[in-house]
């Protein structure tokens, strides 16, 4: 059986869309709520098209036995995400050099305050898979004539995994064959193809135009999103950072790339990244510089992150 649920505000309009679902209308983007009572347990399912990014976002909650507590849980989470919604939203453009960390705070801002989070630096690690598998790259030097022209033919997508976004490419999941050291070594010739960029430019601020999200890469503050509201540029040592990658690879079961080879990998990219003609890596005039260095671990990297938006969001 189902149970509606009928939401009295201001803010918000209610539209009934089946005997189980109502869909609640905040602006033009609506989100779907059911919850499933399936004794002795209780499913909630949680449904938005808030996120503007490739895959709507979601929330399930499983709460156990149905009782008054319970319901109570979840309709505290519930409201909790919708009046989120009605907030005023704003970007949050995070740039900085390679394997800083700013992919890992960037993610866990997103999901702490309720944003979509856009991995850009996925999508140019796609593109350079792409030319890899079809041979476009040939000692460090990538065919653009041939490139170009495919371009269309390129499809990437963001998805939720266990919990985790998981990067598509034409329809296949290349999530751990693109964070490779192989493809590393090549994506930065690869984004650096002026066509390559304006076409992932393009994209991306798609992504951000309805606000609510977090970005990283290279130039976000400067190029896709010069109007954000927040902007982080996140760097350190090419040692340090070699290092947390070399860990990271490690734990991932990567065992046949030395330190010494991350270490060179990571000056190869900054010079690459900050020396191209199309969209140099560099700090925007008003973003904040942050040290990822200083931090004693990712996790307090992340809370000065999460930090720092809740009083922004406070002085605005």
């Amino acid at each position: 059986s189902f149970v509606k649920i009928f939401v009295f505000s201001t803010k918000l309009s209610k539209i009934p869309i089946s005997p189980h679902t109502h869909l609640i209308k905040s602006a033009s983007q609506p989100t779907a709520l059911a919850f499933k009572l399936s004794p002795p347990h209780t499913q909630f399912f949680l449904l938005s098209r808030f996120s503007p990014g490739f895959v709507p976002r979601s929330a399930f909650f499983q709460c156990g036995e149905v009782n008054l507590g319970n319901f109570c849980y979840f309709c505290t989470e519930f409201f909790t995400f919708i009046f989120a919604m009605n907030e005023k939203r704003i970007n949050v453009a995070i740039d900085g050099t390679s394997s800083s960390g700013k992919s890992t705070m960037a993610k866990a801002l997103a999901k702490a305050v309720g944003y979509t989070y856009i991995d850009t630096g996925a999508m140019y690690r796609c593109v350079a898979l792409f030319c890899m598998r079809r041979h476009l790259i040939v000692n460090g030097k990538v065919d653009e004539h041939q490139l170009l022209p495919l371009l269309p033919n390129i499809h990437i997508q963001f998805r939720i995994e266990d919990g985790k976004q998981v990067a598509y490419l034409n329809g296949e999941n290349v999530e751990s064959e693109i964070r490779g050291l192989e493809v590393s070594n090549n994506v930065s010739p690869v984004a650096a193809i002026a066509g390559v960029r304006h076409a992932m430019v393009r994209l991306q601020q798609e992504m951000g135009k309805n606000k609510g999200v977090v970005m990283d890469g290279r130039d976000i503050g400067t190029v896709v999103l010069p109007d954000a509201e927040i902007k982080l540029f996140v760097t350190t040592s090419p040692e340090i950072r070699a290092q947390r990658r070399f860990i990271e690879m490690r734990a991932k079961g990567d065992s046949n790339v030395t330190l010494d080879e991350i270490i060179a990998n990571v000056k190869m990219r900054d010079h690459l990244d900050t020396t191209r003609k199309e969209s140099p890596l560099r700090k925007a005039d008003d973003a904040v510089e942050v040290d990822s260095g200083k931090f004693a671990s990712a996790e307090e990297q992340i809370a000065w992150a999460v930090d720092y938006f809740h009083q922004f969001m406070q002085g605005k």
